[in-house]
Order: structure tokens, then C-alpha cells, then sequence
């Protein structure tokens, strides 16, 4: 069912939802200045360890972003030029709860969440595992940005919350310059 939904969506649409790991990636990965190498290590190996014969809303978004892996490093470079991170999560997040039934989205969201939870404890104190100050409060506000917490707690028998509340926002102008130059040594071997 997933997968007609899906490709009964606009292309932007469909983008948007592909995006969303990537948007979470810099969201949580910048959180405390600094997208280290067992950062971006982290989310290369859960993009690879998605099953590609599952049909769930992860593995498709999943599937495709993977498939674009050179439109991946320039996505994750243009959102973090331009600061759309989180403009393009709650925008997905949106369609997301529009177009799919609540238990889909939810299950995607909390493998995004978790994707989340294990990047952030990547890079964690001597052996990874502890999670800085700053990414809880990133953790917080993408739970937030996905309208997870709204959505339980209201149980509307469909679409989601709309985006009222002030959301957080990260400046990663301290993280832009190291990430670019990654990605550049990644793409110029």
C-alpha cells in the first residue's frame, strides 16, 4: 500500500520524503558543531542496512535516496549551504501526514528517530554511545518537528498537526565549511 501512495505523489513531494533522512542527518549530526567522520560513518552503514525488499515508507525513501547516492552528497551539501534542513523536514513531515495512514508515518518516523539517536551516539565520549547536551535538544526538536509527540497525543484519525509552534532553529555556518570540504574529498578521491 506504501508504495502506491507513493508513487501517486507529485515529485516534489516524493523528493521531499526521499530528503528526509538527510535532513535529519544534518540536523542531529550539527547539532553540536561538529559532523565528525563516525557521524557520517553511522549513516552510510543504517542507509546500507535498510532491506531493499521491504515495502514500508523507510525502505522505499531509503531505497531511492540510496539510489541517488551522488544527488545524496549534493543534497546534503545544498541543504547545508542553505540552512533547509529543517524547512525541509517539516515540509515532508507535512505531506507525510496528509498522504499516508497514521501507522505508516509513525513507523517511519520512528526509524528516522532512531537513525537519529544512533548518529548522535556515534561520536559519543571515548567509545560513542553518550549523547551531547545539544543533540538531546536536536533529538527533542525533531521528535517535535515530525509532529510525533502531537499526533499521539491527539490520535486524529488522520492528517497531522499543523506546524504552530516555534520550532528551533541550528546555525551550522561552524559546521558548513568542514562538511564541504568532506564531501569534496569524497567526490575528488
Amino acid at each position: 500500500m506504501s508504495t502506491e501512495i507513493f508513487d501517486s505523489l507529485s515529485d516534489s513531494e516524493r523528493s521531499g520524503l526521499i530528503v528526509l533522512p538527510a535532513a535529519i542527518f544534518i540536523l542531529i549530526a550539527g547539532a553540536d558543531g561538529n559532523v565528525d567522520d563516525k557521524e557520517v560513518a553511522t549513516f552510510n552503514r543504517l542507509l546500507s542496512s535498510v532491506d531493499d525488499s521491504d515495502q514500508d515508507l523507510t525502505s522505499i525513501c531509503v531505497r531511492r535516496l540510496r539510489a541517488s547516492s551522488s544527488g545524496l552528497v549534493a543534497t546534503l551539501a545544498t541543504m547545508m549551504e542553505q540552512g533547509s534542513s529543517e524547512s525541509s523536514a517539516r515540509l515532508a513531515a507535512q505531506i507525510a501526514w496528509q498522504k499516508f495512514p497514521n501507522q505508516v508515518v509513525t513507523d517511519y518516523f520512528e526509524d528516522l528517530l532512531e537513525l537519529a539517536k544512533q548518529i548522535a551516539a556515534a561520536s559519543g565520549g571515548l567509545f560513542g554511545g553518550s549523547i551531547s547536551k545539544e543533540e538531546k535538544q536536536a533529538l527533542a526538536a525533531i521528535r517535535k518537528l515530525l509532529f510525533i509527540d502531537a499526533r499521539v497525543a491527539a490520535q486524529t484519525p488522520q492528517h497531522g498537526p499543523q506546524a504552530t509552534e516555534s520550532q528551533p532553529t541550528y546555525d551550522y555556518d561552524s559546521v558548513k565549511e568542514r562538511f564541504a570540504v568532506r564531501v569534496y574529498a569524497d567526490e575528488h578521491p
